[in-house]
């Protein structure tokens, strides 16, 4: 078991994150603070031209539904969305 309420990574040109609730430990002392996940998008992406879904991110963060959502891809193709998620 990983204690990390955000994962992000990178699937076949896709960038993705991973919401969980965190721990009621964390929620007490942090509150909801999405300041390490602004951080692992931005690191993720680097020098890439790619600019991540912020709306995609909020709201996957918000709902923490622990699986992973795309937010932003590389080449041709639709705006990601929570339909594409991998699991």
């Amino acid at each position: 078991i990983i204690n990390e309420p955000f994962k992000v990574g990178w699937q076949n040109g896709r960038l993705f994150i991973e919401a969980h609730k965190p721990l009621s430990e964390q929620q007490v002392e942090h509150g909801y603070d999405f300041t390490d996940l602004i951080r692992k998008v931005v690191n993720s992406l680097g020098v890439s031209p790619l600019q991540p879904d912020w709306e995609t991110v909020r709201s996957a963060a918000a709902n923490h539904r622990g699986y992973p959502v795309p937010i932003a891809m590389t080449g041709r193709g639709k705006k990601p969305d929570s339909s594409d998620a991998i699991w």
